[in-house]
């Protein structure tokens, strides 16, 4: 059976360091510079891994990857220790946004489970966009109202450049009072998961609309 010590976070900051490492390799071939990029990967990766006693094998077979070729499948063999998002059940999904009259469900069997830090879909009809975490093996909803309007900005998720939309969740405070809460999040929430390395920005977020 094969181990799974990965989270996807942690194999994403693995991918995000081999580019980094590629990039350096195709703009200089100064040893020194090259060597100090190594140092700099080695910090982060090994910052993000602490508990992983196989992080030198790894840092060892990805300082060999000398192209596109091998970067696929040195990831694709890393990728077969991921522990994935726990695949729910619709009826799970029906469950958590029970005061969804017409809920639109998401097409599961599209989702690369071991590359989702957090399940996301949206329906076109209502504008409205649901999210699934999952924590202490519990799965955590958010669901809030997406603006038509797409802007070039900064996703509060990811933290990436790319095209966004403002996403508003509504929290009852007390009879008819609600508490608004607005975020320009990335339309493609699939490309927001493989830039996250981290789920803590969107983890705040759902806790602080539980309460």
């Amino acid at each position: 059976m094969t181990e799974l010590f990965l989270s996807v976070g942690q194999f994403h900051k693995i991918k995000h360091m081999l580019q980094k490492f590629l990039n350096a390799k195709k703009a200089t071939n100064d040893k020194d510079t090259l060597l100090a990029v190594q140092g700099i990967i080695e910090d982060e990766v090994k910052q993000a891994m602490t508990h992983i006693h196989s992080v030198d094998n790894i840092l060892t077979e990805l300082f060999h990857v000398s192209d596109a070729t091998s970067a696929e499948l040195f990831l694709m063999q890393l990728k077969q220790h991921v522990s994935p998002f726990p695949t729910p059940e619709l009826t799970d999904i029906k469950k958590l946004f029970k005061k969804e009259k017409k809920l639109k469900l998401p097409a599961l069997e599209d989702v690369d489970f071991k590359e989702t830090l957090y399940l996301s879909w949206a329906d076109v009809g209502t504008n409205k966009q649901y999210i699934i975490l999952a924590k202490n093996d519990e799965f955590h909803p958010l669901s809030g109202v997406v603006d038509a309007k797409h802007i070039k900005g900064v996703c509060a998720f990811c933290k990436r450049h790319s095209t966004t939309r403002l996403f508003t969740t509504k929290k009852k405070v007390s009879g008819d009072l609600y508490v608004k809460n607005s975020q320009y999040i990335c339309i493609d929430s699939t490309q927001c998961n493989l830039n996250l390395t981290e789920i803590d920005v969107l983890e705040e977020w759902v806790e602080k609309m539980e309460k």
